[in-house]
């Protein structure tokens, strides 16, 4: 939990634009924190099952939930303070 709510707090805050955004920075924290540690499929599996019926939980619509689950990296080089956003879907 620290470390996603870390990697959240260190975002540069003229990225997030709206609740979506920091939505979607979240869900890239939680699978680099937590899901990219998982070593079975099944793990995986179960995981994104659990966020997804979280959302859905919390009313998120389908088409909000596929674009939050759509893979993406954020980056900062070299300490600038300029933040990169990729969607890898």
């Amino acid at each position: 939990m620290f470390h996603t709510c870390k990697g959240i707090i260190r975002c540069v805050p003229h990225i997030m634009q709206s609740s979506l955004d920091i939505l979607k920075l979240w869900m890239h924290e939680c699978q680099r924190v937590l899901a990219d540690r998982f070593t079975q499929q099944a793990d995986q599996q179960w995981f994104l099952t659990a966020v997804r019926t979280l959302l859905e939980t919390n009313g998120f619509s389908r088409d909000q939930i596929s674009e939050l689950m759509m893979p993406r990296l954020y980056a900062t080089f070299l300490g600038e303070p300029v933040e990169v956003c990729i969607e890898l879907g």
